[in-house]
């Protein structure tokens, strides 16, 4: 059967539901950005957004990076601590916080 030949990808998601390639590169494509782009937005040079992408998939980049790159996809960076296991809830204290008497009159 002739046709459009396909390309093969890699799966949208990973396992823990992230990009598999990564959010800076999928949001970067996303926005229509090329690294050249990107890396004008950062002050950097095109090859510098390719290493912080390929950084991003190893488990290497500073959240610092990420939270410059965030902002020049106009996006907002979560970071965050997700219990592994349901039912497991850190002490009480940690999850609180109380106001200052001065706001409760």
């Amino acid at each position: 059967m002739g046709g459009v030949p396909t390309r093969s990808r890699k799966p949208m998601l990973n396992a823990t539901g992230e990009p598999a390639l990564g959010w800076i590169k999928t949001m970067r494509e996303a926005r229509g950005l090329s690294l050249r782009q990107l890396g004008q937005r950062l002050g950097v040079q095109g090859n510098s957004v390719h290493v912080a992408e390929r950084r991003e998939q190893s488990g290497g980049i500073s959240l610092y990076q990420l939270q410059r790159i965030a902002a020049a996809l106009d996006c907002d960076l979560f970071y965050a601590f997700v219990p592994r296991r349901p039912g497991k809830r850190p002490a009480q204290a940690a999850t609180t916080v109380e106001a200052p008497a001065a706001l409760a009159e």
